[in-house]
């Protein structure tokens, strides 16, 4: 949850869009549309720009799904017992499914049901499944400890923005590569500057993709 207010983020783009005495070109309404989308582009390119965690039920079976508004799966770091789901129990460990697949054919199968997690199984190209070992029963499901990335809560005109401060520069340039792009069919000038700025949102990205994994080689290499 950020702390700069969303106003000072769009009167600064207003005074770029040369919109900032009349807000007839671009007023505030037009851009706060603008910067939730920026901020969800965000957090869709960085997963870790929005981190949720919450102690939550499974279901019955291998095959479970991430809380409504989750984006994708960070980690499951350890079982939390069944009801109420607040004791922190046994660690979690991932491994690929294709390794459970060859170690027993047979692991998803009701028969070796249990209530605590010893493995989770998770594949991008279902970013809101992932599967446990062994098998959720039929009932007294348990809980475990989901960290995963999260929608942004839509941030209002008079309040702040709701992901971290550090991604206020991307969101300001997201607001101006979308509000120029509009009019790049029928102005060059437009079309440059929406173009400069596209590549000034990707390059905040990547920049902060690459700060954060320098910071995680150097703490492994401690």
């Amino acid at each position: 949850m950020g702390t700069i207010k969303t106003k000072t983020i769009l009167e600064r783009c207003q005074d770029m869009l040369g919109d900032q005495a009349s807000g007839t070109r671009w007023g505030i309404p037009s851009l706060m549309r603008l910067l939730n989308r920026a901020q969800l582009s965000i957090v869709v390119k960085k997963p870790s720009a929005n981190i949720t965690s919450a102690s939550t039920v499974l279901v019955a079976g291998p095959r479970q799904s991430l809380p409504a508004g989750a984006l994708q799966l960070i980690d499951i770091p350890y079982n939390m017992g069944v009801a109420p789901g607040t004791t922190i129990g046994r660690v979690i460990t991932r491994v690929m499914k294709d390794f459970l697949d060859r170690s027993g054919p047979g692991w998803a199968l009701a028969a070796l049901a249990d209530d605590e997690v010893i493995h989770y199984s998770y594949d991008l190209s279902t970013p809101t499944v992932f599967w446990v070992y062994p098998s959720q029963p039929a009932s007294g499901f348990g809980y475990v400890y989901l960290v995963y990335s999260a929608v942004p809560t839509e941030a209002t005109i008079t309040g702040a923005i709701t992901i971290g401060d550090q991604w206020d520069a991307a969101i300001e340039d997201y607001i101006l590569w979308r509000a120029f792009g509009k009019d790049a069919a029928i102005s060059a000038a437009a079309q440059q500057r929406a173009q400069f700025y596209q590549a000034a949102f990707m390059n905040e990205i990547g920049e902060k993709v690459n700060a954060e994994k320098a910071t995680e080689q150097e703490a492994y290499a401690k």
